[in-house]
């Protein structure tokens, strides 16, 4: 089997590497999203936190379920509200990331089948 043949057969350690930084800057994206849902819902302004700082606070909430304010900054935990509506926030965000990118691929299978 030649090397061109092996790449193109099977997927490799570069398609998963990929697919794992793309999937965790999704998550962040969305947990960053939903948080600063919550903080509109709770204080009616945005969350001074930045999509970067959202992805540091992806990483710690596992250890903060009960608390998620205080996976933030103190800054951005100030502007959140407790645990019910941060995660109510939160699920509403990403149940609608998965509706859209469901819907795109759905879209996307649909254009490539009419050729």
């Amino acid at each position: 089997m030649s090397q061109s043949t092996r790449q193109m057969g099977s997927p490799g350690g570069d398609e998963f590497l990929m697919f794992a930084i793309i999937t965790a800057g999704a998550v962040a994206i969305a947990g960053w999203l939903g948080a600063q849902t919550a903080a509109l819902l709770h204080t009616g302004a945005p969350m001074p936190a930045s999509p970067s700082d959202g992805f540091r606070a992806m990483v710690r909430l596992p250890a903060a379920v009960d608390d998620p304010r205080s996976a933030w900054g103190p800054e951005a935990a100030a502007s959140l509200p407790g645990p019910i509506l941060y995660w109510s926030a939160t699920a509403l965000v990403a149940l609608v990331c998965v509706g859209l990118v469901v819907g795109g691929v759905h879209e996307v299978r649909v254009d490539t089948g009419r050729h």
